[in-house]
């Protein structure tokens, strides 16, 4: 993992060279969700391994879907499947296809980046072994209505399967489709008490705004926001100061870490509201503070300008079902 304090002017050349049209701009496709269909190697269809799913028949519109997904290995021989795309990493992608009444629910979910795998990324089994997890899908499609529901598994377009550890890949174009196959499930759900999603705050940098299937989205990179007695261990950790806390006191004071250059893409709510803290200047010179502008002229003034510091500048972002629904710039003095 690298860990660096600061990163944005490397980004903000980045994007100048990724800039689509006069008011987006997008990472490349492989970095945001994985390649594009047909992209990488060819993986054979016959992969030995074969899932299951499972979730109570009948649940309120109140409750959690918890979905259990079952892996088996059928074939004689212990197997490397590459985790990417499978609920084995948790819901990072277009996993699922997820009807209700016959009608297909669109993804919600998060888009995880995708670097070169590395062996950590895949899952062993011995054959005839099997591995289980528990995912919740509203964690990337909106349950919310009772109804009929169908879930069937969607088999990976990016992954690959190794019998060896020195078979394993490292390059991205060494991927390909995996066939997987999985029946389909059916669960009813009854009308009930709405839970309200949770929200959530993090921080990062902006990489990327773009229009998907009619769907704002935003490309974000997470970083650790750190104070007090972490922020200096952070410090210590990454040879910034010397041994003792006296030795480490943050520049702002706080503390920015970013240990990977992973990126996660986030759809935008209708009316995401954008608050700027060094846009413009007061009477007296100073920045004027809380300014709400709207997501058209964020994106104008980003892709107008490439240097513009606001593609450097570090975000808060609310999240509600894996849903951006604010955007604040975080003022570092």
């Amino acid at each position: 993992m690298k860990s660096r304090y600061w990163s944005g002017a490397f980004w903000a050349i980045l994007l100048a060279a990724l800039l689509l049209g006069a008011c987006s701009w997008a990472p490349k496709s492989e970095d945001i969700g994985g390649p594009l269909p047909g992209f990488g190697g060819s993986q054979a269809s016959q992969s030995g391994f074969r899932a299951s799913l499972e979730v109570p028949p009948q649940m309120s519109s109140g409750e959690s879907t918890q979905l259990r997904f079952t892996l088996v290995n059928e074939s004689d021989a212990r197997l490397y499947l590459l985790r990417w795309y499978t609920p084995l990493e948790g819901i990072a992608g277009e996993i699922f296809a997820v009807k209700r009444d016959g009608e297909l629910i669109p993804y919600q979910g998060i888009l995880a980046s995708r670097m070169p795998p590395t062996p950590d990324d895949y899952v062993a089994l011995d054959a005839g072994a099997s591995v289980s997890v528990v995912v919740d899908l509203a964690e990337g499609y909106d349950l919310s209505t009772p109804g009929e529901y169908s879930v069937k598994f969607l088999s990976p377009r990016t992954s690959h399967v190794a019998s060896s550890e020195d078979e394993m890949a490292t390059t991205m174009e060494e991927l390909g489709p995996v066939q997987i196959p999985c029946h389909e499930i059916t669960f009813n759900r009854s009308g009930g008490k709405v839970i309200t999603p949770e929200r959530k705050e993090i921080i990062g940098y902006i990489r990327g705004l773009w229009e998907q299937n009619d769907q704002q989205m935003i490309a974000f990179d997470k970083v650790e926001w750190l104070t007090g007695a972490e922020a200096a261990k952070a410090m210590r950790e990454d040879g910034l100061c010397g041994s003792t806390d006296a030795d480490c006191q943050p520049p702002n004071p706080f503390y920015m870490r970013d240990l990977d250059d992973s990126l996660v893409a986030y759809p935008l709510a209708e009316g995401v509201s954008i608050t700027m803290q060094t846009l413009s200047h007061g009477p007296d010179g100073s920045f004027r503070p809380d300014e709400l502008i709207t997501l058209e002229r964020f994106c104008r003034l980003s892709c107008e300008d490439s240097t513009s510091h606001l593609l450097s500048a570090p975000y808060w972002i609310s999240l509600r079902s894996s849903v951006v629904t604010s955007i604040k710039e975080q003022y570092v003095p």
